[in-house]
């Protein structure tokens, strides 16, 4: 089960903003699911106990998060391929409490220079987005505010892999940046699934020149 399947399943209780596992290569069973509205989070709740992919699902919550509507997550890009989630963590800690690095993988696993970087709060954020342009590991970090993702179905799954993601990323570039797609596709093949998430920035800064 990927975070798209759990979105799918949890969308039955309104809009849900992002889904993901608390460490994927555990396979410890536990995902954090984050939702539009407070509504929406009670209600999913109630799901509690329900059967998902023959197993009895546990929900609770992590706990009640204030926000002002400023994201607390950054979007790294131009990483060094050797970078870790131990050098990304060191380069920001000055700025406040990181809860959370995810590294963004190609389709067979290779780091694509790209991550988030998720903060306790707005302030750290804020903060850390000042290192823009400055150097980790031998490359200038682009930074940009995440994120607004949506979900997407029912488009054609015949034209395969590459022209479907090139197809979604022409048709949507038009409505902002595209940070992130991730287009889930069958086991053992490249044939998708008919859905995606997509990942816009909110607002992005190009780094500082090569010196």
């Amino acid at each position: 089960m990927n975070e798209s399947d759990l979105i799918e399943f949890f969308k039955q209780t309104g809009e849900v903003v992002d889904a993901r596992y608390k460490n994927r290569r555990s396979c410890n069973g536990t995902c954090f699911v984050e939702f539009a509205t407070e509504e929406a989070a009670n209600k999913a709740l109630e799901l509690d106990g329900r059967y998902l992919c023959n197993m009895d699902i546990r929900v609770g919550r992590v706990g009640r998060v204030e926000s002002t509507g400023a994201s607390k997550t950054l979007a790294a890009k131009n990483l060094s391929f050797s970078a870790t989630k131990s050098d990304v963590m060191e380069f920001f800690k000055h700025a406040g409490g990181i809860v959370d690095v995810r590294f963004s993988l190609r389709r067979n696993g290779d780091f694509r220079g790209n991550c988030h970087i998720e903060f306790a709060t707005e302030e750290a954020a804020n903060k850390a987005v000042e290192l823009n342009g400055e150097y980790l590991l031998g490359r200038p970090v682009a930074l940009g505010f995440a994120r607004e993702i949506i979900f997407v179905r029912g488009f054609d799954t015949s034209l395969g892999f590459d022209r479907t993601q090139n197809s979604l990323e022409e048709l949507f570039s038009t409505c902002g940046k595209i940070y992130w797609m991730h287009i889930p596709t069958y086991p053992y093949t490249s044939v998708p699934k008919g859905i995606a998430l997509i990942e816009f920035l909110i607002s992005e800064i190009s780094p500082k020149p090569l010196q």
